[in-house]
């Protein structure tokens, strides 16, 4: 068993095929035992990116519904959500001063810190920060976390 935070860019792959779509599936699958992490905005972010391809023709409606369904269903069920608290404000304001992050991205990336600290202090693994965000991917290394990119398991 291992731990992972997907940050949007990452974990949208399970509902849109992509460059790393089978990888993600098959990291967040129940059957693997991964505890997967992710910010609670991150389902607004993935909502984004499917109504986004709805709008332009990609996907119709009726996949944008199913997708939404489905969403939510694994936000409840399969993932771990990390609410936006105070601490993880100030972290993600700090980010951005470092490094040369959007607004959401630096939420996901104080996120993922926050997580990943208490994990090492009771004694944990710590977990591993999957984005296919290059430049989410540069900072999160910066800041000490061991990273993925899914878009390198085709």
């Amino acid at each position: 068993m291992s731990q992972y935070y997907l940050d949007s860019s990452a974990l949208v792959k399970r509902y849109m095929r992509e460059t790393g779509t089978q990888w993600v599936r098959t990291l967040v699958q129940p059957s693997s035992a991964n505890v997967i992490v992710t910010a609670k905005i991150t389902h607004v972010e993935i909502m984004s990116a499917v109504t986004r391809h709805m709008r332009t023709g990609i996907i119709s409606l009726r996949t944008t519904q199913v997708i939404q369904q489905m969403l939510a269903r694994h936000m409840k069920q399969d993932y771990m959500q990390l609410e936006l608290t105070d601490a993880v404000v100030q972290r993600a304001i700090t980010l951005m001063y470092v490094h040369p992050l959007r607004g959401y991205d630096a939420v996901q990336l104080a996120s993922a810190l926050e997580s990943h600290a208490r994990l090492l202090n009771t004694g944990g693994l710590g977990l591993t920060f999957v984005t296919a965000d290059q430049r989410l991917l540069q900072a999160a290394g910066a800041e000490g976390l061991p990273t993925d990119d899914p878009n390198n398991h085709p």
